[in-house]
């Protein structure tokens, strides 16, 4: 006999297990719970990206069409200190590219101040020339710039 569990999202204490665009009529009123998904996709443990506030996410900026709120939240990420919230930021651009509405990928192309910001403090130069993530503890994990090449790959 297999036990089953419930979803990651039903799991969590105050999350619904769906996602109905009724939930994020008035998008005001769902920005601080995108605010608290956008913490949770880029927090700083060194764990798996939750795929549940990215899920959520998604679907929060399908249903209010205010997609440059993320990129507002995400500027106020620890990105240049911190190697896995950069890394857990891209992750959910490129999430958001696929996963999110149509027209995402279109400005996901106009934020390239973003993406650049991400790309020039997390290049191999930037970590091995004493940038101000290269301190971080976990800085050497992405010492080959592999955070920079993610965010210049969806720069392109």
């Amino acid at each position: 006999v297999l036990e089953t569990r419930p979803p990651p999202q039903q799991a969590r204490e105050g999350r619904r297990s769906s996602l109905a665009s009724d939930d994020f009529a008035g998008f005001k009123d769902a920005a601080p719970s995108l605010e608290a998904n956008v913490l949770e996709a880029t927090d700083e443990q060194a764990v798996m990206v939750d795929t549940a506030a990215m899920q959520w996410i998604a679907e929060a900026i399908k249903a209010s069409g205010e997609a440059n709120e993320v990129f507002r939240k995400l500027f106020k990420r620890p990105i240049s200190n911190n190697p896995l919230v950069a890394f857990k930021a891209v992750c959910l651009v490129h999430y958001l590219i696929i996963h999110g509405p149509p027209d995402f990928w279109l400005l996901a192309l106009r934020q390239d101040k973003f993406l650049e910001w991400v790309q020039s403090s997390w290049s191999r130069e930037a970590i091995a020339g004493g940038g101000a993530g290269s301190a971080h503890p976990k800085a050497a994990r992405f010492s080959g710039g592999e955070i920079a090449f993610f965010a210049a790959f969806l720069r392109m």
